[in-house]
């Protein structure tokens, strides 16, 4: 056995270890080894030997990704696309899978989620003050000013339509 087999082995491990706590990008499995001390054939073997035993997969990790944040954390596309990147996906896959997702799940479904969870069972604020604040909450979540305007107008309508 030669030396490099068993740094080749532990960098496996390493990588196998990483993956099984959750999804992770390549960007993020080179960084882990790399942090471990593994030299870059060393680790470019290993991501690639991930790629053929279909372990590693950025467009799936970007979908499954962006479905959460997206479904779960209620985030804009902003946001999705801020998150994505930090964790070393590429731009375009993030693109693709956010197109996907907001097929199922609309920014101004987001935004509509996030106002009835606000105001509850309680009225939309009357005041011009308490709307223009909600309006800066949830642009500074990096919604865009139509859904989040067009969303506070529905619900206000649907108020007056209350008898």
């Amino acid at each position: 056995m030669t030396e490099e087999e068993p740094s080749y082995a532990k960098a496996l491990q390493k990588a196998f270890r990483a993956l099984a706590a959750r999804d992770r990008s390549e960007r993020e499995i080179r960084t882990r080894l790399k942090t471990g001390k593994f030299d870059d054939g060393t680790v470019d073997s290993v991501v690639k030997r991930l790629y053929e035993l279909g372990y590693l997969d950025d467009a799936a990790v970007a979908r499954r990704w962006a479905r959460n944040l997206a479904a779960e954390r209620l985030m804009s596309n902003r946001r999705i696309e801020a998150r994505l990147a930090e964790r070393g996906l590429e731009r375009g896959a993030v693109r693709d899978a956010l197109e996907e997702v907001r097929r199922e799940i609309s920014e101004a479904a987001a935004v509509r989620k996030i106002l009835r969870k606000e105001i509850g069972r309680t009225p939309l604020p009357a005041g011009t003050k308490e709307r223009q604040k909600m309006v800066r909450r949830l642009m500074g979540l990096g919604f865009p000013p139509e859904a989040v305007f067009d969303n506070i107008r529905e619900i206000g309508n649907e108020e007056e339509d209350i008898p």
